[in-house]
């Protein structure tokens, strides 16, 4: 689909990404009456996740979903760790869910 997006004009925000993930935090913050993040530890839930907290907007849970059938290392363990840390370390009251599925 190359001659598709050679005719896609691009322009570059005016907003910084900072702001950007502000509004969108804000935007979601608005739309729903419970938010929750699935909480992987990687580098898109874990900007997420930080939007919300640097942002100081409400996010109500933070998910982590356990799957050892399907993956077997330590990247579960070190984002319930993860989670857990920052919701301590920053004081929140988002609640904190872990569910394993076999």
């Amino acid at each position: 689909m190359d001659d598709v997006w050679d005719r896609v004009g691009t322009q570059e925000p005016s907003a910084s990404w900072n702001e950007l993930l502000r509004i969108r935090c804000q935007q979601l913050r608005d739309r729903y009456n419970h938010l929750a993040l699935m909480y992987s530890g990687g580098w898109d839930s874990h900007t997420a996740l930080m939007a919300f907290v640097d942002n100081n907007i409400k996010l109500d849970e933070i998910i982590v979903w356990d799957r050892p059938n399907w993956v077997n290392g330590p990247e579960v363990h070190d984002a319930k760790l993860s989670a857990q840390h920052i919701i301590q370390e920053y004081n929140l009251t988002t609640k904190y869910t872990e569910f394993s599925i076999p």
